[in-house]
């Protein structure tokens, strides 16, 4: 059995069985109804069964964008919003869900679901959203995912993999290999580690595969450049021209050097012309 983590990506949804998203599905509960529209029209054309999990930034509480009659008269048959209760995503496989349900939490997110999991027979996914002790300078803060139940609920076959979300980069947590932030589908800054991926994760029997797939279709590059003369000019003329997808590239230019009042003019006039191509030209 595969399922895909966090992939929006239409070409690849042939070797899935399911798709979940581990949380943070939309940036907030007060998006616009046309990206509510949207997104579920995506998942309606990519005939695969969806599974999305109500994270920190979109909890399923009132006002929920889950709850809305924007989501549910919209909503398509392969979507499935997972509420907490146990569902059988593909024959013999249960997904045991950790949804959030006000913004912030006040226990491990996911501990709850790990110990109902354990009562349920066959294979078992636990998708769970939230921040792992490991990657916080306050290890007592409570609403933490701690590493320590969460390895002994895979260690013991309580759960066979726990899929993650809340970074963005994608993550190993712990020894087992059956822990996982899948990051974002897309990048959202500069420098990020692993941006715009999506996890195919095979399980058979006592076996774990997890491949991480490219699926971004945005970019966020850096790019310094020394202007100093015209010639200087010509050649990010030729550089920008370049550049592919324009309009899914997010640039920020490090420009250094120390020029004439003509060739500063000759500058303006360049990227002048190609701002509007890109997604956003920005400058330092």
């Amino acid at each position: 059995m595969k399922f895909l983590k966090d992939n929006l990506v239409g070409v690849l949804f042939t070797i899935a069985a399911f798709v979940v998203v581990a949380g943070d599905v939309f940036e907030s509960n007060m998006v616009e109804r046309q990206l509510v529209q949207r997104a579920l029209h995506a998942m309606k054309e990519a005939a695969v069964p969806f599974y999305l999990l109500p994270g920190n930034h979109d909890p399923l509480a009132a006002g929920s964008v889950f709850l809305s009659g924007e989501f549910t008269a919209e909503c398509p048959p392969n979507v499935v919003v997972l509420d907490g209760t146990p569902i059988e995503a593909a024959p013999g496989v249960t997904l045991v869900s950790a949804p959030w349900r006000s913004k912030k939490v006040t226990a491990d997110p996911i501990a709850e679901a790990c110990e109902a999991a354990a009562g349920i027979d066959g294979m078992k996914v636990l998708v769970g959203h939230g921040r792992c002790e490991i990657f916080s300078p306050d290890t007592e803060s409570q609403e933490l995912i701690r590493l320590g139940p969460a390895e002994a609920a895979v260690a013991s076959g309580g759960v066979q993999y726990i899929a993650l979300g809340d970074r963005h980069s994608r993550t190993a947590v712990g020894s087992s290999g059956r822990i996982w932030y899948s990051g974002a589908p897309e990048p959202t800054e500069y420098r990020e580690t692993d941006p715009g991926l999506a996890l195919a994760v095979t399980l058979e029997g006592d076996r774990v595969q997890v491949e991480a797939l490219k699926v971004a279709t945005w970019r966020f590059t850096e790019q310094p450049w020394d202007v100093n003369e015209a010639a200087d000019i010509s050649r990010l003329r030729n550089w920008l021209d370049g550049l592919p997808t324009k309009e899914r590239t997010i640039l920020n230019l490090g420009l250094k050097g120390t020029i004439s009042l003509s060739v500063a003019a000759a500058l303006e006039e360049i990227l002048d012309h190609f701002e509007p191509m890109f997604a956003a030209i920005e400058r330092r």
